[in-house]
């Protein structure tokens, strides 16, 4: 609804639309973001389980919502972790957050 002010005057929220920023990333945006964190999973599985880090080919960059995520690489997959662009806001990460503990059904 909005805040409440005095002489019932409300002041409304501002959607991103209005202020000229970017709304955050669509469903599709999102589900190549799955698809690119599964493409991850995969080849780290086959690194570090399997040993076989002369299967994985070099990828290209995929870019995402305006934001280039780095290629599948061997480097990149022999790493212990995803290094996240620098590019994303916060609340982009935490929608990268949300699909690694959702969309990948990661356990604890």
């Amino acid at each position: 609804m909005g805040r409440w002010r005095r002489n019932k005057n409300y002041k409304r929220k501002k959607d991103a639309a209005s202020t000229g920023q970017d709304p955050l990333w669509t469903w599709k945006e999102r589900h190549e973001l799955i698809r690119y964190l599964k493409a991850y999973k995969k080849g780290a599985e086959q690194v570090y389980h399997d040993g076989r880090l002369n299967d994985v080919s070099d990828g290209e960059a995929q870019t995402i919502g305006k934001v280039e995520f780095p290629p599948l690489t061997k480097t990149v997959l022999s790493q212990p972790f995803l290094e996240l662009p620098q590019d994303l806001t916060s609340k982009q990460r935490k929608i990268v957050h949300e699909c690694c503990v959702e969309g990948m059904q990661f356990t604890f």
